[in-house]
């Protein structure tokens, strides 16, 4: 190691040389050889790993300790990117360690490997630029000391403890990032049976999984709230469920156009917009704010489902359209289907009476089981296998129980390239309109 240049027990003077890299690219302070400079080697964390092995001089490792055991410091590098009008953003996730399902099962929280390698992490932060190589990625002034203890631990204590007994119930195959707020466990590996792990309390094999927090926490953590954003105010001791509970239940059984009134959302002579019962939730949620904190952090997707009087949904859930191009060489676990299936969402349901008058009803967090999410595959395999085989008739809601494919186009010019090199109108993965009504009937 590069002891001479730093003090390995003081996380300070580890901070003060990890300032020589601000506003500079790892190829301008450290001597790297030309292997590491070839434009196809490629990979998540590589990065981290050549800063780790050429300019803090030790070899990337899986030990459980700390990068900086006599520090008790762990060194995380993560991409910003630009993103107006905030300033930055978080690139994406921040992956901090393996989560071991035979260990964890006797782990406390305050013993576990993740508490003891992540209570401290020293984080540097470079913004990225696709057109440059890794090493020639330049870094930003943020760096700094992310101490676990400092942020809200009660939620990640009971993030932990929901997958711990998870894994403990024999059930870590059916492990979600939308089972958790702040900390997720998020898949790692090639996905599908490439890449198993045992557990041990279930003869099922389950996809390997890492601690992590997502973008959304990041970008909080490293570029603080989103202008007028605002908190849902979680008193001491608050769950996420209570706090948002408590902001909502003056005004479940509203009129809803009482409630756009009051919240400055109607105007005299102008159309609602589509958009209105989301902005509802968020002012309430948020005491008036454009966004709320806590949501955004947390990577929770707010829906707004409408009823008719007899319990059933105006319409089905839509999700963003896909490409055909892209699908076919997809794996599930890559998709971007299956990966907002994994998220947590918070559902507010806005329900029409029997006076014909709309009332806001109810909003609860939710994710989708394992069993759903399993049917929710069987529908984007044969989406897939059909593209490949040029057939562009899709599932339809009575082919499965939870999903369907069917077009999601502004209109009828509004299509992408196929792989056959025809253009077709585009198309996105749906939630059945009784899948949600038995969803919502059960919140």
């Amino acid at each position: 190691m590069f002891s001479d240049r730093f003090d390995e027990t003081d996380e300070n003077d580890i901070l003060r040389y990890a300032s020589g890299l601000i506003r500079k690219s790892l190829s301008e302070v450290a001597d790297l050889p030309d292997s590491e400079l070839d434009r196809d080697r490629k990979g998540k964390g590589r990065l981290g790993n050549l800063v780790e092995k050429y300019y803090f001089g030790y070899e990337p490792n899986n030990n459980p300790e700390p990068d900086f055991p006599k520090a008790g410091l762990e060194l995380k590098v993560t991409g910003l990117l630009s993103a107006a009008p905030n300033p930055l953003k978080a690139k994406e996730r921040l992956v901090l360690n393996m989560i071991n399902f035979h260990e964890i099962v006797n782990e406390t929280f305050e013993t576990s490997s993740f508490y003891k390698k992540c209570q401290k992490i020293l984080i540097l932060c470079y913004l990225y630029d696709k057109s440059k190589l890794e090493v020639d990625q330049v870094f930003t002034e943020n760096q700094f000391i992310f101490r676990l203890i400092e942020q809200e631990l009660d939620v990640i204590k009971r993030d932990w403890e929901l997958i711990q007994k998870k894994v403990r119930d024999g059930l870590a195959h059916e492990i979600s990032e939308g089972d958790t707020f702040y900390l997720k466990a998020n898949r790692k590996g090639a996905g599908g049976d490439k890449d198993l792990s045992a557990q041990p309390q279930s003869e099922i094999q389950a996809n390997r999984r890492s601690w992590s927090f997502n973008a959304g926490y990041m970008t909080s953590v490293i570029a603080g709230a989103e202008p007028n954003s605002g908190s849902l105010g979680r008193l001491s001791g608050e769950t996420f469920e209570q706090a948002t509970h408590r902001r909502l239940a003056m005004h479940v059984g509203k009129k809803s156009q009482d409630l756009f009134e009051q919240f400055g959302l109607a105007r005299e002579g102008i159309k609602l917009s589509k958009s209105a019962r989301y902005d509802l939730l968020v002012r309430i949620l948020s005491d008036g704010g454009s966004s709320v904190q806590e949501l955004s952090k947390a990577g929770i997707r707010l829906k707004t489902i409408r009823l008719k009087a007899s319990g059933r949904p105006r319409e089905a859930m839509s999700f963003q359209s896909f490409d055909y191009c892209e699908i076919v060489n997809q794996e599930w676990e890559d998709s971007d289907f299956s990966q907002v299936l994994e998220q947590k969402f918070l559902f507010a349901v806005f329900q029409e009476g029997s006076d014909g008058v709309e009332r806001f009803v109810k909003a609860e967090y939710w994710n989708m089981p394992y069993e759903d999410r399993r049917q929710a595959q069987e529908v984007w395999e044969e989406t897939r296998l059909r593209i490949q085989q040029g057939r562009y008739e899709f599932p339809q809601s009575s082919e499965n129980q939870v999903s369907h494919v069917r077009p999601h186009a502004r209109n009828s010019e509004d299509k992408i390239m196929c792989p056959d090199g025809e253009m077709r109108m585009k198309r996105s993965f749906w939630l059945n309109q009784r899948y949600i009504e038995r969803v919502v009937a059960e919140l």
